[in-house]
């Protein structure tokens, strides 16, 4: 495992046939106000989100396998379910996104928040305790229980939307 030396995006640029990622946290680091705003109102502003659509579409557009998988642990909080809003939005663009509840995961050894590229490449994301991003580490081998947990959760996981 080595830590990593260019950006996330870069590494996520660089798929050239599949994308998952693995959500396993109930809170990341987020603006407040944009808590503040969906509490509000149900609604999240989705300005910041243009580059991160536009990735997904060209992605799409290149036939590459975007999946990610999010659990979900009731009660659903609050920023679970404005990430969840924005997950239907990047389910638009070409994102294949579905969620598992806790209780599907008592019989898998749990994992960490990660993203697979091409099924060769791991990174395993690092948070601090209020959800603020920390960067990743790289695995490259030795990545076959990635790979079962990628299959074991989608299995078991459902679609977000109908």
């Amino acid at each position: 495992m080595s830590a990593y030396t260019l950006p996330l995006m870069a590494y996520l640029q660089s798929s050239k046939l599949s994308l998952f990622r693995w959500e396993s946290l109930q809170y990341y680091d987020v603006d407040e106000n944009d808590l503040k705003q969906f509490r509000g109102t149900g609604k999240v502003p989705l300005s910041g989100m243009d580059t991160w659509w536009k990735f997904l579409e060209d992605k799409k557009d290149k036939n590459i396998i975007l999946q990610r998988v999010r659990l979900v642990i009731e009660p659903i909080n609050e920023y679970t379910r404005m990430e969840l809003t924005i997950h239907k939005e990047s389910i638009r663009h070409g994102d294949d996104i579905r969620i598992i509840a806790e209780e599907k995961l008592k019989s898998v050894e749990q994992l960490p928040d990660f993203w697979m590229i091409d099924d060769t490449t791991v990174l395993v994301m690092k948070y601090g305790e209020k959800g603020e991003y920390k960067g990743f580490d790289i695995i490259e081998d030795s990545i076959q229980k990635y790979i079962d947990f990628k299959k074991f959760v989608w299995e078991k996981s459902k679609s977000l939307v109908k």
